[in-house]
């Protein structure tokens, strides 16, 4: 039997984008996803999902891109899988 009060909404997140974008156009897309991510938390979601190996990161962006992707997670409160 279904019990909706258990159920988790879980959004996906995905720009047509090249695979592994690096350095700052890693960060700028990043910005992008983060957008996705805001939205899909306004509609209900608690869990976002981002494609695979769409974000490379590198000496260069990998402290702002997770910084990113933390304050996203902590203002939306929501859990975000990426890759």
């Amino acid at each position: 039997h279904h019990d909706s009060s258990k159920s988790i909404k879980v959004g996906l997140a995905s720009i047509n984008a090249p695979i592994q974008v690096s350095g700052q156009a890693g960060i700028e897309l990043t910005k992008q996803y983060i957008k996705l991510i805001d939205n899909l938390a306004n509609q209900g979601a608690s869990v976002v999902v981002l494609p695979e190996r769409v974000i490379a990161m590198d000496s260069t962006n990998q402290v702002e891109i997770l910084t990113l992707l933390q304050q996203a997670a902590r203002t939306d409160k929501v859990a975000i899988i990426a890759g």
